[in-house]
């Protein structure tokens, strides 16, 4: 399923909407944290009409620290075990250097530290995984771990419930870029994306454009077959012809004695991305069937039916 500009526009709205209390809450940390905005904006004004100092000594960043530094002495590292009897050992360390290189060439213990620090600042963070290329004459690609500096840039499915964002079916990174970068990117002039619909917001910089990276997960219904040699393949690779001998691949398995023994429904995850200003942009697909956006959450607290997340520092 492809969707339109006002499907993701709703998706958008609603997610903002159920998610508003945790994103005033965090962003309400930040500023006290953070920037050490720690007075009432009424005693402040109060005391400076009266020519009184307000001071902030500020105790907050150390115990941030405290945790950020305890992990970059045990820095978190994607690990892959063999777990079952037709798993390799070997392949799996194989697999595990890719990955080690991956992150070593990403710098992703900065992307790691970076969400770690949001998340105990303001309760959520987030990191990401990108495909670049080599170079500028190549159409090999590389797996990247980019850091997500601010926390608020992330609006995720608010029906979600998982602490690794496994079961969002959507979510979406905001970025703000001038209008002479959106003209060099896309080769046009672009309108910014807004949740309502609108054009523009009064108190909109009017050189700059409001991205919206979106991402969608479709769940494609399939069947799944298992042959009495124990393999086991798609109803659709099943009846699909054989490629040089135009012959489907059902038929050449029955004459070698090879049968279906079992057979359930399942479903395919196709994720999608799709680059919005007003209009969609550009849509492409991903190769993984996750959204590549990996969140990092504080403390749960489940109440009335929502999922409040907290910060190191919200009490």
């Amino acid at each position: 399923m492809t969707l339109d500009i006002r499907q993701i526009e709703e998706m958008f709205k609603d997610d903002l909407e159920r998610e508003s209390e945790n994103r005033a809450a965090a962003e309400d940390d930040i500023r006290f944290a953070k920037l050490g905005e720690q007075w009432p904006e009424q005693a402040k004004r109060e005391r400076e009409r009266e020519g009184r100092p307000c001071l902030v000594l500020n105790k907050l960043p150390t115990f941030i620290r405290q945790v950020v530094n305890d992990s970059r002495i045990n820095s978190p590292q994607i690990k892959v075990k063999p777990v079952d009897d037709d798993a390799d050992p070997d392949t799996a360390d194989v697999l595990s250097g890719l990955i080690r290189n991956i992150e070593y060439s990403s710098q992703a213990d900065v992307a790691y530290d970076t969400a770690l620090d949001s998340s105990a600042s303001c309760g959520m963070g987030f990191w990401r995984i990108a495909t670049e290329y080599c170079d500028e004459q190549s159409f090999a690609q590389d797996i990247r771990i980019h850091r997500i500096t601010n926390p608020l840039s992330v609006v995720f499915d608010s029906h979600s419930e998982s602490l690794d964002g496994s079961d969002w079916t959507h979510a979406a990174l905001v970025d703000y870029i001038t209008t002479d970068e959106a003209k060099r990117r896309y080769g046009k002039g672009i309108k910014s994306f807004r949740e309502d619909g609108a054009t523009k917001n009064d108190d909109e910089d009017e050189d700059l454009i409001r991205l919206s990276e979106f991402w969608h997960v479709d769940e494609v219904p399939e069947k799944l077959l298992m042959l009495s040699d124990g393999s086991v393949l798609t109803e659709e690779e099943y009846l699909k012809p054989h490629p040089e001998l135009g012959i489907p691949l059902k038929d050449i398995l029955a004459d070698l004695g090879v049968v279906v023994t079992r057979e359930r429904k399942s479903s395919k995850r196709r994720v999608k991305q799709y680059i919005c200003g007003s209009e969609i942009i550009e849509t492409n697909d991903w190769a993984g069937k996750w959204i590549p956006i990996v969140p990092v959450f504080g403390e749960e607290v489940f109440s009335g039916g929502k999922r409040h997340l907290k910060s190191l520092i919200r009490d």
